[in-house]
């Protein structure tokens, strides 16, 4: 399964929404920008104007992903490009 499948499938999102992309996870420190949680996600969307682009990123976790790229997918940005941690995608789901 390609990465960006393998996020839409974990998190419960589009895969037509986003590139999905791993990296290693001693990379991801931050929190959720919603809540308390450790940000296993980073959400870099991209922006085009005529004037110029610019790229605003944030780190999420699981739980608040999806929405995230929902909303990113909403403001019709030139891309949006999904990082986790490769740890999240080999650990089993907690019930």
């Amino acid at each position: 399964m390609n990465p960006t499948a393998a996020i839409a499938d974990l998190i419960g999102a589009s895969p037509l929404d986003f590139t999905g992309h791993t990296a290693p996870s001693n990379t991801f420190t931050d929190e959720c920008e919603e809540c308390t949680a450790t940000g296993l996600i980073r959400i870099e969307i991209g922006h085009t104007h005529r004037a110029g682009g610019w790229t605003d990123t944030s780190t999420w976790c699981l739980a608040h992903a999806a929405d995230a790229i929902w909303a990113a997918d909403m403001t019709a940005p030139a891309s949006i490009d999904v990082t986790i941690a490769d740890l999240a995608l080999t650990l089993p789901l907690a019930a």
